[in-house]
């Protein structure tokens, strides 16, 4: 062990010895408890504890102050406590096993979760562990029988309060949240002073009314249900959890007072089971706000990635640019030539790997949100605050070629750029568009270098020498469909498939003249006007 679970496992067995000590007696009866808060704390670490060591060394501190306790009266019989929480210690493990904790994963506790620990530990685990508390000290003790079912329901009640108060509590405070440790000072001291503040308030006389503050809220729990529903749907766990333990602490120091006062006995019992509805009602109003919330959450997160590439999209760009003031920032628009014949040629996850390959090698650099088949926006990352370098964006691609499958493909990308002139939906918009605008039309130029929106100027220029470069001569040939029949002419190539191909119409044609009975149908047709090199067109189908 370390020295910080050494220091938590002396913390937990100071905690459990501390808690044996304290006595919530009913009126009427100063000698006995109804709140065995141990109990709550020793289910929680049979829940969490894997190992079961920590849960045995707790036990055992919490037996030695029983036996102390005891021994003034009964003396050497007081060792009865070794084998009575031996059964306690059974009886955790199988409550919490029942309950189905330990559990593998951290996941937070939901619904479910909580009505099968409702009915295991707080409807069948109280009187097994009262049975046991009370009948094998009654077998060495010799202690008189006619008290005994009075005694059997204290501690079923007892054991009750004590695990409604601390176990659901903190079951929930410690799964809330899986990547966030809560043994830690932030989180610790708040529920520690929760707690603290309901044994302080339990036994407080001061209220306007005469009457001690549980009480007053015993009397009108709905109202403090009310109070506390509002906590649980306005505060995370870390702070609600704590507060519906100490409320149910002060309840409980309550529940004692009422218990040797009223005529009835079952009262006591009465009490109990209202509070276990309300603590169900609010922590399944916390899991039903919670999962929803989270829910909000991940729906938020996948609107904002790409279904089938998990690329940040338009949404997530929207929400960057209108949560950082997006204003005078320049951005990209990127357009990858030719990926729809990778499509078309090696299939969907030939183009996703592509466009994912295509966004990792641009996020040194810029920030890639994809828009559609081959098309980005480019923004700055966030930690940069200088504008980017599109020439740089621009010799990433230049220099990558993807491999899918032994097949290589050479990145042709084009870039536009704009600047956003404001963070309204509408700014973003008109820089997207004349961004965009503005790559395509340096793909429509073949132009290797980014276009900024309005270069009228650049673009005319790179227009005029593309239009130079296309008025150049070139040779055509003419198109020849050979016929379905094999030609067996060596000039004509030695056969005749069913595609088309070019070649010379003398070679052509005159070989397939003189194959007439090879089942070729020439038809020649001459054109007006003269082919390069003096041929004419031939078209032999």
């Amino acid at each position: 062990m370390t020295p910080r679970n050494l220091l938590l496992v002396g913390a937990l067995a100071a905690a459990c010895m501390a808690l044996r000590l304290v006595q919530v007696p009913a009126a009427g009866m100063p000698a006995s408890s109804l709140l065995y808060l141990q109990a709550g704390l020793l289910l929680t670490i049979a829940m969490f504890d894997a190992s079961r060591r920590v849960l045995a060394v707790c036990i055992g501190a919490t037996g030695l102050v029983w036996i102390a306790q005891v021994w003034p009266v009964y003396g050497a019989w007081a060792l009865v406590g070794l084998p009575l929480y031996a059964l306690h210690f059974l009886i955790a493990l199988a409550g919490a096993r029942l309950a189905g904790w330990p559990r593998r994963d951290a996941a937070p506790i939901d619904t479910g979760d909580i009505l099968r620990f409702v009915g295991v530990g707080l409807l069948l685990l109280p009187p097994v562990s009262a049975a046991a508390a009370v009948l094998l000290p009654h077998w060495a003790f010799g202690t008189p029988a006619a008290d005994l079912p009075m005694r059997l329901a204290q501690g079923a009640v007892a054991t009750h309060l004590g695990i409604l108060v601390l176990t659901l509590p903190a079951a929930f405070w410690l799964t809330e949240s899986a990547d966030a440790p809560r043994l830690r000072p932030g989180t610790v001291l708040p529920a520690l002073g929760f707690l603290a503040l309901g044994f302080v308030l339990g036994r407080w006389q001061g209220t306007a009314f005469g009457e001690s503050l549980g009480e007053w809220m015993l009397d009108y729990r709905l109202l403090a249900a009310a109070a506390l529903a509002w906590c649980v749907m306005r505060f995370p766990a870390r702070w609600s959890m704590p507060a519906i333990a100490g409320t149910m602490l002060i309840l409980a120091y309550a529940v004692a007072e009422r218990a040797g006062t009223t005529p009835h006995p079952l009262e006591p019992v009465l009490l109990g089971l209202e509070l276990v509805v309300l603590e169900v009602l609010l922590l399944v109003l916390h899991a039903v706000t919670r999962d929803g919330r989270l829910m909000r959450e991940r729906l938020i997160e996948e609107a904002g990635n790409d279904s089938l590439t998990g690329l940040p999209n338009l949404k997530a760009l929207r929400t960057r640019v209108s949560e950082d003031d997006g204003t005078d920032e320049e951005l990209g628009y990127l357009v990858v030539d030719n990926a729809d014949r990778l499509l078309a040629g090696l299939g969907l996850n030939a183009h996703t790997a592509l466009m994912r390959a295509v966004a990792e090698r641009l996020s040194e650099h810029v920030q890639p949100y994809y828009v559609t088949s081959a098309q980005f926006v480019l923004m700055r990352q966030r930690d940069d605050h200088r504008h980017p370098d599109w020439q740089r964006v621009l010799q990433r691609l230049e220099s990558f070629d993807f491999e899918w499958n032994g097949i290589r493909y050479r990145v042709v990308p084009y870039v536009g750029h704009a600047r956003i002139r404001n963070s309204r939906a509408s700014g973003l918009d008109a820089a997207i568009i004349a961004a965009s605008q503005a790559a395509f039309q340096a793909r429509s130029l073949r132009e290797v270098m980014p276009i900024r929106e309005g270069d009228t100027a650049r673009m005319h220029d790179v227009a005029r020498r593309s239009a130079r470069s296309s008025t150049r001569p070139r040779a055509r040939w003419p198109r020849c469909a050979p016929a379905r029949s094999r030609c067996t002419s060596s000039r004509c190539g030695g056969s005749a498939n069913r595609g088309r191909r070019r070649c010379r119409p003398a070679r052509w044609c005159a070989a397939c003249a003189r194959r007439k009975a090879s089942g070729c149908r020439r038809r020649a047709s001459r054109t007006s006007s003269s082919r390069p090199g003096g041929w004419s067109s031939w078209t032999v189908r």
